[in-house]
């Protein structure tokens, strides 16, 4: 699996030669994980990617109560990668912003 987590599910109802199937992930993040940690692994990548001229997504896709809501949009003293893109995102633009340029 080169190091990705893999899970292999398996049908034992199923008398077909497809009873097993195997999923490949980039990421797969317990419900222990900080906010700061999935941001810093899987948005920040992303995000200095799109800065650089590169086409980026992150789909959040899951069953319902599964903690899409929480991860893309956390809370005030928690946020989730959509703020934290956010800001960084300006924090970046502010940078780069000349001073001679003013956006109002």
């Amino acid at each position: 699996s080169n190091g990705q987590p893999i899970a292999v599910i398996k049908d034992p109802a199923s008398t077909k030669d497809d009873a097993e199937r195997t999923f490949v992930f980039d990421y797969v993040y317990d419900s222990e994980t900080k906010q700061e940690s999935v941001y810093r692994e899987l948005g920040l990548p992303v995000l200095e990617n799109a800065l650089s001229g590169f086409n980026g997504t992150i789909f959040a896709y899951g069953q319902t109560g599964s903690g899409k809501t929480h991860s893309m949009g956390g809370s005030p003293g928690d946020p989730g990668l959509i703020p934290r893109l956010n800001n960084e995102l300006f924090s970046k633009i502010g940078e780069k912003q000349k001073p001679e340029h003013k956006f109002l």
